[in-house]
């Protein structure tokens, strides 16, 4: 078996720096994703194999044939669980290692009992290649769960490597194998393997660019969904006081005039009292389904807290028709409080406030919207109050 020193090196010094690589990357955010340490493994113990396998080191016919081809399958191996431990695969390693036995005993048959370099090569070649078929089956789990930005790199070294090793049993077969090619100073069998060793460091670069896309993804999908969370009521699953302050900034950038109605159950005690606190959460989660269903595009409800919730009206053409969209929020919602077989009739105080008649700031036209409120609640319970400065409007 021929190699050349060079090409040795640079696939040595490549290899090395790809495991070096992954080792970091493991030991950074393993917290975070697990394999990483069993890839870099991998591609370190696959080219020491192949390192081996070249003779330069140890030109002992039982040194190069199992070491340096049980390190390939160490390799293999390796790779194999990373991959499984990275996407959270829970594998039966039975059949694998049932299969190693097997072609353990196998090997060791026809390298002592009936010494036969042929039959050893083709079946090391199969042993190999069914491993490799083991990594192409995850990647097609893949495919089917729609994370091809994973199995994408490991469908090309599952395939290439495929194609390579069909292409040493088919030199074996004609007994060309080990044919020196002069014009590149090695045999078929060295081009092969160090082809081989090429795939498995360059499959570790791209898992570590895999690995890094797959960290940024993660993390934009995280901070939108932090970002989601920030603007949510956990309850009712509307949108909360943060959310509701950047719509009536961005309305209010655009130019916009919107009223804001306060809105607040009338006697929500004694719910909690009578039938307690869970149902008393159900209420609040049915009343923000109505209030949802009921909303359009010009509308944007928020819950304020407790069982306190403000609506955004934007577009409307006069007062009049604030107060009808209004009187139909107490007409329909009031009266359609139900879950399971229970039903509540509930009634509704409003408190309204109008941007930019009454202020040009969210804090004092919520100010403004609870003290019409306020006097929903001490007057007329189940009314409309719009927010007057001399206080002598009130509508119901």
């Amino acid at each position: 078996m021929t190699y050349t020193t060079l090409p040795i090196i640079i696939i040595a010094s490549l290899a090395l720096s790809v495991s070096l690589s992954l080792f970091y990357i493991h030991h950074k955010i393993k917290n975070f994703y697990k394999g990483i340490d069993f890839w870099a493994a991998g591609v370190l113990v696959h080219v020491i194999g192949f390192i081996i396998y070249t003779g330069l080191f140890a030109d002992n016919t039982n040194i190069v044939y199992y070491l340096g081809n049980g390190l390939f399958l160490l390799g293999m191996l390796s790779f194999y669980h990373g991959i499984n431990l990275f996407i959270d695969h829970k594998t039966n390693y039975k059949r694998i290692l049932s299969v190693l036995i097997f072609s353990t005993s196998i090997s060791l048959v026809y390298f002592y009992i009936f010494p036969n370099i042929l039959v050893r090569q083709v079946f090391m070649t199969l042993l190999i290649l069914y491993l490799i078929f083991e990594i192409l089956f995850i990647a097609v789990g893949l495919k089917k769960a729609n994370d091809t930005r994973f199995a994408r790199p490991i469908y090309i070294f599952s395939l290439t490597f495929i194609l390579l090793l069909i292409a040493r049993i088919i030199l074996i077969a004609i007994n060309k194998l080990d044919h020196f090619l002069p014009q590149m100073g090695m045999t078929h069998n060295s081009v092969i393997k160090l082809l081989g060793a090429v795939l498995f460091t360059m499959l570790g670069y791209m898992v570590a660019v895999i690995i890094n896309a797959r960290a940024i993804y993660d993390l934009q999908k995280e901070r939108e969904m932090y970002e989601v969370v920030s603007v949510t009521d956990y309850l009712t699953k509307l949108p909360n006081r943060l959310a509701l302050e950047r719509y009536v900034k961005s309305t209010m950038k655009q130019g916009k005039h919107f009223a804001l109605a306060f809105i607040d159950f009338d006697e929500f005690k004694k719910v909690n009292d009578k039938y307690g606190h869970l149902i008393g959460d159900r209420v609040i989660v049915e009343f923000a389904k109505t209030l949802m269903a009921l909303q359009d595009e010009n509308m944007f409800t928020a819950r304020y807290g407790g069982d306190e919730f403000i609506t955004v009206i934007r577009n409307y053409d006069s007062i009049e028709s604030v107060k009808e969209v209004i009187k139909m929020y107490v007409q329909e919602i009031a009266s359609n409080i139900q879950f399971d077989d229970v039903a509540k009739t509930l009634s509704l105080s409003i408190g309204v406030s109008l941007y930019p008649e009454h202020s040009d700031n969210l804090e004092d036209l919520i100010g403004r919207a609870d003290s019409a409120l306020s006097i929903v609640k001490t007057k007329q319970k189940n009314s409309i109050h719009f927010f007057d400065e001399s206080d002598n409007v009130f509508d119901k």
